[in-house]
């Protein structure tokens, strides 16, 4: 049995109230081999306990519900749950599984293609919203008495769920807002409740027995005093492999529900004037181990610190710190939400409810004690918490001179982010390098009584159509170079401040770290940065390798005294490798439609009179990846290639006097079907010779023809000059892909 207190409360007139009651049960073991299907039935009585035992009771104010739920496998065997058939006899239908499938592939390119993210600026090509076909968010509520929400969704279909029990599944995201200031919307910075997680899979059954599948997270709340009713407004919004990033998130798979609820009062032993309570870093012993990381709001990086400062009679509150080895309190360092410095404002007069208090800045290593000071009528009132601060700068920010651009959390793991190459925006293609390139970032781990041991760079193998390998994946990773050692007496373990400038040094002859001040992006929309400290790799020959590679930087760090198990912290970023050289070669010259002129023959314009020269040849760049469409950019990347000529060596190029179809289509133009053999070639350009070099009768006094003709009567040397490229950087400095042809070919002007 569960309950819940319930109370007069006249606001229910105009709203009902949604309460969440939950109640935790032991499963039976059960393998992933036979899905564990099981009913529910829950019975609502008011005031009178359903009896013990009586599944059947029949409660005088109240009711029943029954739910069919799966309940996740563990070792063991759980048999005769449902029958055989219905677990496992049915197939599914090939084109919903293909219609999620395509739903994920489409997001790769643009996270906004169905319209889920309102405030982007990244086009909506395929709009679909709030399809509720597989899954359904069917109600949300409040346990009050654990300040606890709790959402519940139904999955509707047998099928489009990615795998069965024995694989990994996919992934329903519940994100939950909380209208704590009852202004009517979601936006304020302690709305936003968390998202939970829950793993679904394809079950047979849920054709026959929709499953019901119920998630929550804890919040912190203002509680009021109990002669006025705290009601307000919470939002679910549902959605299927895609986290909702923002109370106007439009699900693509899944919908939004709404309710009101009711936040429970203070007791009467819990009534005070004032409040004054530190949520986060939150008090713990040993003390909590927390990382700096990125404030968006005032775009700095920092520890965060988040509690309660309000109630009856507030006036303001101050955050100050110390070092536990230090006797005096602090407020350099601290920066309060509106974004100004404790400098300027040590006492800040806003209250906060559940949300951000302060930032400290600037922190280095150690452990500290933060402070809270609540002051107004009845004050001051203190709250105290005390964290160990660490550094893990693990990012990897461009390679070979390229950013890396955040995508958006990796499809297989929220935890992550997924990071892909390119020039551009998030919008744009991704980018191809190539050759010996750097791939720059920053590796450190220290603090917390831990400190780096090792770190390395490593790839992957990212076959195209599947999601990158997670960071964590185990392999095979390839390493770029041997893992280097950190710390020891050969690589001293060297610390500065963050972030600065520092110089090089070398730690094994091959690595050069240099320590830099850059901008690291905070949030990808909008765009907030701040600066921290970065380090360059040297370079990473990759001329043995084509295709999309995932690169991880992988650090280990572990407790000083080396007693602890060794830990892993990662960062990777997917890119095209493209080493795959460019083909150019003049065979022929012909006349157009007709035959071929002898190689090494003098070329006469009396023989080119009233038809035009095709200048034959191959320019020619191969696929990446000959398994893949030319269509999916980069693997695809050739640039254009160009062809001109000069007269007698004068290195005056002429080339508006050629005729090329299209200078950015290969020639021989094969693609979508196979490589071109080494030996077809094609019309490279078409040349006029006569009316290019025909100058007429020979002038008595000579004056030079104009360049490049030739008088009646002269010949010359000519030199014609094919050049193509690709869109591959090979090197840091952007060079790219590029190759050259000459022929040389001697005319003679013997028209009459």
């Amino acid at each position: 049995m569960a309950r819940i207190n319930v109370h007069d409360i006249p606001e229910v007139e105009k709203q009902p109230l949604c309460y969440a009651v939950p109640r935790f049960i032991l499963p039976r073991p059960s393998d992933c081999k036979n899905p564990y299907v099981v009913k529910l039935r829950a019975i609502l009585s008011w005031e009178v306990v359903p009896p013990p035992g009586d599944p059947d009771f029949v409660p005088p104010w109240g009711n029943r519900l029954e739910a069919w739920v799966q309940i996740d496998p563990t070792t063991g065997q759980m048999t005769n749950v449902v029958s055989e058939e219905k677990c496992c006899g049915q197939d599914k239908p090939k084109e919903p599984e293909k219609e999620r499938l395509h739903f994920l592939e489409i997001l790769k390119e643009n996270p906004n293609s169905f319209g889920t993210l309102p405030k982007s600026d990244l086009q909506v090509a395929l709009p679909k919203q709030y399809d509720t076909t597989y899954e359904e968010l069917r109600c949300v509520g409040l346990y009050p008495e654990r300040d606890y929400l709790e959402a519940v969704l139904k999955v509707k279909l047998p099928f489009g769920f990615l795998t069965d029990l024995c694989g990994p599944g996919s992934y329903e995201y519940v994100r939950f807002f909380i209208d704590l200031d009852q202004d009517g919307d979601f936006y304020d910075a302690s709305e936003d409740a968390g998202v939970a997680t829950v793993n679904v899979h394809d079950i047979p059954v849920a054709g026959d027995l929709p499953l019901s599948y119920a998630l929550g997270r804890h919040f912190q709340a203002l509680h009021e005093k109990c002669e006025r009713p705290y009601i307000v407004k919470v939002r679910a919004i549902l959605s299927w492999q895609q986290v909702p990033v923002g109370p106007d998130f439009v699900p693509v798979w899944g919908n939004v529900v709404e309710c009101y609820v009711q936040i429970r009062p203070y007791g009467p032993e819990e009534e005070e004037t004032l409040v004054a309570v530190i949520t986060g870093p939150a008090e713990s012993s040993p003390p909590q181990c927390v990382s700096v990381g990125p404030t968006a709001v005032c775009g700095l990086a920092g520890v965060t610190i988040t509690g309660w400062a309000c109630g009856t009679g507030f006036a303001s509150y101050r955050i100050s710190y110390r070092p536990v080895s230090s006797l005096g309190w602090l407020q350099a360092g601290v920066v309060y939400p509106d974004c100004s410095p404790a400098s300027a404002t040590p006492d800040h007069s806003t209250p906060k409810f559940g949300e951000p208090l302060a930032f400290l800045e600037n922190l280095e290593p150690d452990e500290y004690e933060v402070c809270l000071q609540v002051d107004g009528a009845g004050g001051p009132i203190y709250a105290y918490t005390h964290f160990s601060l660490s550094r893990s700068p693990v990012v990897i920010d461009q390679i070979g001179a390229i950013p890396t651009l955040v995508m958006g959390v990796h499809p297989d793991d929220v935890s992550e982010l997924l990071k892909l190459v390119k020039l551009g925006g998030v919008a744009d293609p991704e980018t191809s390098v190539g050759g010996s390139i750097s791939i720059v970032g920053s590796a450190d781990f220290y603090g917390c009584g831990r400190q780096m041991i090792e770190y390395v760079l490593q790839h992957q193998w990212a076959p195209f159509g599947s999601n990158p390998p997670q960071q964590d994946d185990l392999g095979p990773w390839t390493d770029i170079k041997p893992p280097l050692p950190f710390g020891d007496a050969t690589h001293p373990r060297w610390y500065y401040c963050w972030p600065t400038n520092l110089p090089n040094y070398v730690l094994n002859g091959k690595l050069s770290r240099l320590w830099i001040s850059s901008q690291c992006l905070l949030m990808p929309w909008p765009p907030v940065f701040h600066n921290v400290r970065r380090t360059a790799e040297s370079a990473w020959d990759t001329t043995a390798l084509n295709g999309r590679y995932t690169v991880r930087l992988r650090v280990k760090h572990q407790d000083l005294l080396a007693v602890t198990p060794v830990q892993e912290v990662y960062d990777s970023a997917t890119v095209w490798l493209d080493n795959r050289t460019i083909q150019v070669r003049i065979t022929e010259l012909a006349k157009t439609g007709g035959a071929t002129l002898k190689e090494c023959a003098e070329l006469r314009l009396s023989d080119l009179v009233g038809t035009t020269l095709d200048i034959k040849g191959r320019a020619w760049d191969p696929l990446i990846l000959d398994s893949v469409a030319e269509t999916e950019v980069p693997n695809d990347n050739f640039d254009h290639y160009l062809v001109n000529y000069e007269k007698d060596g004068s290195g005056i190029w002429v080339t508006n006097e050629l005729t090329i179809a299209d200078p950015t289509v290969r020639v021989p133009d094969v693609l979508p079907t196979l490589p071109a053999p080494p030996d077809d070639v094609g019309v490279l350009a078409t040349w006029d010779v006569v009316t290019a070099l025909d100058a007429g009768a020979l002038p008595h006094p000579y004056v030079a023809p104009p360049y490049p003709k030739l008088y009646r009567g002269e010949r010359c040397a000519y030199l014609i000059h094919l050049y193509a490229c690709d869109e591959t950087r090979i090197n840091d400095n952007a060079d790219i892909h590029d190759a050259e042809y000459y022929w040389p070919v001697c005319i003679s002007n013997d028209l009459k």
